[in-house]
């Protein structure tokens, strides 16, 4: 059986320019199914040739917490729970009140919690990349 590890240089080249353009077209669809509360985990995804036969993508540090979900809904199915306090602590946000996520408070009051359930996966990013891989093979001649 012969060997793919070298390919004539014509070939890896066309190999590299179709994996960078299916990388960049699930970029685009990734930034576009993004959750966007400031926007910075859209804008922060991007894609760029790898070695020989990759192209790679680039996002913030929390994008894969929101691609695969925390707590209950993410890889390890358990609460969160605080590691160095009594509670973990945040405040209300005006956003927050307008989506109805805190009934009877107002913006700026502060929750206390003993655990969270966390959020559930998005998968924006496996998702783009469906969408990218599905119009590359919808173009085959």
């Amino acid at each position: 059986m012969p060997s793919f590890q070298f390919l004539p240089w014509g070939v890896e080249h066309e190999i590299n320019r179709l994996l960078l353009a299916v990388a960049r077209r699930g970029v685009e669809e990734a930034r576009r199914l993004a959750p966007k509360d400031t926007g910075r985990l859209a804008a922060s995804i991007r894609a760029d040739e790898g070695d020989r036969r990759t192209a790679r993508i680039y996002m913030t540090y929390y994008t894969w917490y929101q691609e695969e979900g925390t707590g209950l809904y993410g890889p390890r199915r358990a609460y969160i729970y605080p590691r160095y306090a009594r509670y973990l602590v945040w405040r209300v946000r005006e956003k927050d009140i307008a989506w109805g996520k805190y009934p009877g408070h107002r913006a700026g009051d502060i929750i206390r919690a003993r655990r969270v359930r966390g959020v559930p996966g998005r998968k924006f990013i496996y998702r783009g990349l469906q969408i990218a891989v599905r119009a590359m093979k919808s173009r085959r001649p």
